[in-house]
């Protein structure tokens, strides 16, 4: 019983101090007010399919995304249940792509319902409305301490996607 009550002290320990690291090193949390945009400086400039890898790409949100790090975004229409578009997303670059073996970290799946009256200071709340309605899929491809170690320069954003 002494055993337990010891390792649950030990435990509790190590989540504070790594909470506490945790805040040092990578500052609060961002929220959806503190992420406005995805580049809050730029004037707000609507998305399309058009412009959404040029867009993109600028953003302060993709220059954060670690070297040798690739992410997935693919817009589906639910009501056809049929791909739209699919973008890779590289440090400082968004691409249309049409390669299905990409060998993503993380694949983000979004109903393409959400493109319409998408802006650069509506990103946020846009994927957190779309999480909190379902149609927002997140596919990790890495382990989650993989995740946490690689992506660490992105965790100010972590509200935006609901994490």
């Amino acid at each position: 019983m002494k055993k337990i009550k010891l390792a649950s002290i030990f435990v509790f320990g190590i989540l504070i101090i790594l909470i506490l690291v945790d805040f040092l090193l990578f500052g609060p949390v961002l929220n959806a007010a503190s992420v406005r945009a995805v580049n809050s400086s730029a004037p707000e400039i609507s998305l399309t399919y058009k412009n959404l890898a040029s867009v993109l790409s600028g953003s302060d949100m993709v220059q954060d995304v670690p070297k040798n790090s690739e992410l997935l975004l693919r817009f589906y229409n639910s009501d056809f249940g049929a791909l739209e578009k699919e973008y890779t997303i590289r440090k400082g670059v968004v691409q249309e792509t049409k390669d299905s073996k990409i060998k993503a970290d993380i694949v983000f799946s979004l109903d393409s319902k959400y493109l319409v009256g998408l802006t650069t200071h509506n990103f946020c709340s846009a994927i957190q409305q779309a999480r909190a309605n379902g149609d927002l899929g997140i596919d990790i491809k890495i382990s989650m301490v993989s995740l946490a170690w690689k992506y660490r320069p992105m965790f100010k954003y972590r509200e935006c996607f609901g994490f």
